[in-house]
């Protein structure tokens, strides 16, 4: 049994997801936003955490494309690094841009990745890999896993909303 959720309900958990976020990091002024080593024990500013999450964002869109081409997605040819290549190249890409730059981008790759999933109707969305992927693959669980965390498909966020949510308060001290 296919457990992946209908493409309306990938859309609602991104969409909650995104709220959250955005509600979190409005709390943040722009010092509180770009100060580095505050996300989760690590080197990351929640700038930095809204850039990774934009940059997946981005991933499945490029997908998305590459896919309804027959073609395999680049992210599957990555896969011979890690996720954390990927992250670590799009951190450094991304690290120069302004707060306001990461937010814009944040909010419009959010809105057209949305916007790409509402034309997705459900036969291709349980449509079958046309590429060599693992038996079951579907462009709606290939993207769940491309947007997804320990939490499930489509549900990268909720990976980092603690550490998040976490660091809001600490900057509000």
């Amino acid at each position: 049994m296919d457990d992946t959720p209908s493409r309306d309900e990938a859309l609602r958990i991104m969409q909650d997801e995104h709220l959250q976020v955005g509600s979190l990091v409005a709390a943040l002024d722009d010092e509180a936003f770009t100060r580095a080593a505050t996300i989760g024990g690590g080197d990351w500013s929640a700038k930095d955490l809204v850039g990774h999450l934009t940059t997946w964002e981005e991933i499945a869109l490029r997908s998305l494309d590459e896919w309804r081409l027959g073609d395999r997605p680049w992210i599957e040819e990555a896969s011979d690094g890690t996720a954390d290549d990927v992250n670590a190249e799009a951190q450094g890409r991304k690290s120069g841009l302004s707060a306001a730059d990461i937010l814009g981008a944040f909010d419009g790759v959010f809105e057209r990745l949305v916007g790409a999933f509402r034309t997705i109707a459900e036969n291709e969305w349980r449509q079958p890999a046309s590429f060599d992927a693992a038996p079951g693959t579907t462009l709606g669980s290939f993207l769940g896993d491309v947007l997804g965390g320990p939490a499930g498909p489509f549900a990268h966020a909720s990976a980092h909303l603690d550490d998040l949510r976490a660091y809001v308060e600490r900057a509000r001290d």
